[in-house]
């Protein structure tokens, strides 16, 4: 991305003013015209006009370049490892909320979950014979038919059937789940912008199969130099300009990241736009329009006075009839 620079439409910014020249091509000198030439030569001396500066309101524009992101972007991974048995989008499909993505073949998670299922119902059985047979051993303790360790015994194998319960219960419903994620729908409405996988193939856990992006709103990523922080504003309005024919857009700042890169000794700013009408994609580059507050009585000269060379801003300044050159900032 490129450094913005402020608009060059004048007025422009003086660090100090008196009198401003401005170039002009010949002509004979007048009251207001400054000799330039050494004045104990005898060659000809350039005749320039000079005007007296004044100072404006100034509404300065900061321009910056940058490219369009997606406000939401997802990429969509296998949950559970698995042959890739339904990939019903390609690229650029429109989905909605819901929509079915992908699923993995279900049979063996259906299996997993049936015999996790089959599992838990015996173990809730054993904690029920382990109930009854320690009440049995209490009833026979009381009558003095059995002894206190028979008692004991039962009530610790009643502990464990109810923990192995709990352990087939988490292993039954880590099957669920399993089953579960073994089918994905989309979770936002998007387009489909990558497609990683094709059906049929055997996929491992966490391996990427689609990417769906929210084009509905999207987010100007620019780079501000340092010398503008304070300046810029959340909810401040911007105007984007685009390449190709494309319409301009109007948006607004809604995220200023308060720490300056201390390679670039710039800090980022994001402009989001509404896309409700999907002209715009995601990666176009544009050209942001920021309007700064207002600057108020600054000195102002005319465009022809101003001198620009490899990146500098100079006018020339007269004072006591001597002409000096001087740097601004526009």
């Amino acid at each position: 991305m490129t450094h913005p620079r402020i608009s060059s439409c004048l007025p422009a910014m003086l660090a100090v003013a008196s009198l401003l020249g401005a170039y002009s091509c010949g002509g004979r000198t007048t009251e207001g015209d400054v000799q330039g030439a050494d004045r104990t030569s005898g060659t000809d001396r350039a005749a320039v006009r000079v005007t007296v500066s004044e100072s404006r309101d100034y509404n300065p524009t900061l321009f910056a370049t940058g490219t369009l992101v997606a406000d939401r972007r997802a990429e969509l991974r296998a949950l559970v490892a698995g042959d890739l048995e339904r990939l019903p989008v390609d690229i650029g499909d429109h989905v909605r909320e819901g929509d079915l993505l992908f699923q993995i073949r279900l049979v063996d998670y259906r299996l997993a979950l049936q015999r996790a299922e089959a599992a838990l119902t015996e173990a809730e059985a054993a904690v029920e014979d382990t109930e009854r047979e320690s009440r049995r051993l209490e009833n026979l303790l009381a009558d003095g038919a059995a002894t206190e360790q028979m008692r004991d015994k039962a009530i610790t194998a009643n502990r464990l059937a109810k923990a192995a319960v709990e352990r087939i219960r988490a292993a039954r419903d880590t099957a669920a789940q399993q089953l579960e994620d073994a089918t994905v729908n989309a979770p936002y409405s998007g387009v489909i912008t990558s497609r990683f996988a094709e059906p049929g193939e055997f996929l491992k856990k966490g391996e990427r199969v689609v990417e769906i992006t929210d084009l509905a709103k999207l987010n100007a990523e620019l780079d501000i130099p340092e010398r503008f922080v304070g300046t810029i504003s959340k909810e401040m309005p911007a105007t984007l300009e685009f390449e190709a024919g494309v319409a301009d857009a109007v948006g607004e700042v809604v995220a200023i990241n308060p720490k300056v890169d201390r390679s670039s000794r710039t800090f980022r700013v994001k402009v989001e736009v509404e896309n409700a009408s999907r002209a715009l994609s995601a990666g176009m580059f544009c050209t942001v329009r920021l309007g700064l507050p207002q600057e108020d009585a600054l000195p102002a000269v005319l465009e022809a006075a101003v001198i620009r060379d490899e990146g500098r801003s100079t006018v020339w300044i007269v004072e006591d009839g001597v002409a000096s050159q001087r740097l601004i900032d526009e």
